[in-house]
């Protein structure tokens, strides 16, 4: 952003120089963003079709609930005083990309694919540009990204995307385990006896204070998580057609 403002001042004519300020004021801007960083840690379950959870355990989430959980027909928020419950939710964008790669084969270009190993797990490295600007490219202004993605189940380890030549924005799975046995119980979020259960009506202001948890059934999640399955099958697929050969170096 620093930067396209600054192409924007060097650009305009002389009767308009100075509008946006001295030089020093965009200078001590830069030295301030310089130092910007931020490092947010959650715990993410997932089950396909129609069940997640996260835990957002560090940093600045901007979040005023600490847990969140689908069980196919609600989504339950942990409070410190309630849980909310209302009807089903997809993920926010952030993890849906990784869990539902799909997104790169439409409204980006894959320059290139070369196997690489990511703490353990053999995947892909992928890199890709932006060629347009449809729902599909998870809604960012960024131009070009590095994926990783998993091997064996085509999801998504790590995924960076970049403002020039710069990497600006990472997001990654740590700590992957894949095992069978969960059940519905080990997602749900359930009151304490000191935790009040109200509605949510899906709303700005629905998690608030309302008496009864909704009885109203949703399917935005399931279709939002099964079609990470079918996303992460056909980035496999991609991954099959353009893999090396072995002949090749």
């Amino acid at each position: 952003m620093l930067e396209r403002a600054n192409t924007v001042r060097m650009t305009l004519p002389s009767p308009l120089e100075g509008i946006f300020g001295p030089d020093a004021l965009w200078e001590a801007v830069g030295e301030r963003m310089g130092d910007y960083g931020g490092h947010r840690v959650a715990r993410l379950r997932v089950r396909a079709p129609d069940r997640y959870r996260v835990d957002y355990l560090s940093g600045d989430w901007d979040k005023r609930y600490a847990s969140i959980a689908c069980v196919g027909e609600h989504t339950s928020k942990l409070f410190t005083d309630r849980v909310a419950t209302g009807p089903a939710t997809p993920p926010e964008p952030d993890l849906a990309a990784l869990l539902d790669p799909a997104w790169l084969l439409s409204g980006w270009r894959l320059l290139s694919s070369s196997p690489v190993t990511v703490r353990g797990r053999a995947g892909f490295r992928l890199l890709a540009e932006v060629t347009g600007t449809g729902e599909d490219n998870t809604g960012n202004s960024f131009a070009a990204a590095e994926a990783i993605a998993d091997a064996e189940l085509g999801i998504l380890l790590r995924q960076t995307a970049y403002v020039g030549e710069h990497p600006a924005v990472r997001t990654e799975l740590r700590q992957l385990i894949v095992r069978d046995g969960d059940t519905a119980e080990d997602f749900r979020i359930e009151p304490t006896p000191r935790q009040r259960a109200v509605a949510d009506s899906g709303g700005p202001l629905g998690d608030r204070n309302l008496p009864l948890v909704v009885e109203t059934a949703g399917t935005a999640a399931g279709l939002a998580v099964a079609g990470a399955v079918a996303g992460a099958v056909a980035l496999t697929g991609w991954l099959g057609k353009h893999r090396p050969r072995r002949d090749q170096p």
